[in-house]
């Protein structure tokens, strides 16, 4: 018994000597072992260092795309702090005797509260007023911070609102409106 395990390894370790004999000196190929032989996969002696080369190259890519997306929710936030802010301005503005300054007063505040630094910073507010159409537009101007060295994201919204204001029923007189009907509501 002794005898046959001495020769059955022995005929192992002469196979593998006999595989590693047929790689030619110098050969830059295949380094077979004894996992080869058994179905585990080869191992290449040129894949040295490929993992460090695909991290030099992917890393920075990923990254790069990383940014690129904080990038653009953040332009995508401070466009949705400009826009909120314009329509709070413009109802500000809109309302039953109130002015222009109420309207610039009221956008500036709620950019402050929901910007706070950095999302919308330094706001211009525009007020117009178009008394022909009864509206009154307000437009919201900043900058957004970018984590891109160099620029600076300008975001610009506006909100247009119908100017608030009573009238009296002579006004109608003469314009085809009865004024003795109910509504039907």
């Amino acid at each position: 018994m002794g005898r046959r395990g001495h020769h059955h390894l022995g005929h192992r370790h002469r196979r593998h000597h006999d595989l590693r004999s047929q790689q030619e000196p110098g050969d830059q190929g295949t380094l077979i072992t004894r996992g080869a032989q058994h179905g585990r996969p080869e191992r290449w002696r040129s894949d040295r260092g490929a993992l460090s080369l695909e991290m030099v190259v992917l890393l920075p890519l990923a990254l790069s795309l990383l940014f690129l997306a904080v990038q653009g929710a953040v332009y995508y936030q401070s466009r949705t702090v400009a826009l909120a802010s314009a329509q709070e301005g413009a109802r500000g503005a809109a309302g039953y005797e109130q002015t222009d300054e109420h309207g610039r007063s009221a956008a500036l505040d709620f950019a402050a509260r929901a910007g706070g630094d950095g999302l919308l910073e330094s706001p211009d507010v525009e007020v117009t007023r178009d008394r022909g159409n009864g509206t009154v537009t307000v437009r919201v101007t900043g900058t957004t911070m970018s984590i891109i060295p160099g620029w600076d994201p300008q975001v610009s919204q506006s909100s247009t609102r119908a100017i608030e204001e009573f009238t009296r029923v002579e006004d109608f007189e003469g314009s085809g409106i009865d004024r003795t009907e109910r509504p039907s509501w």
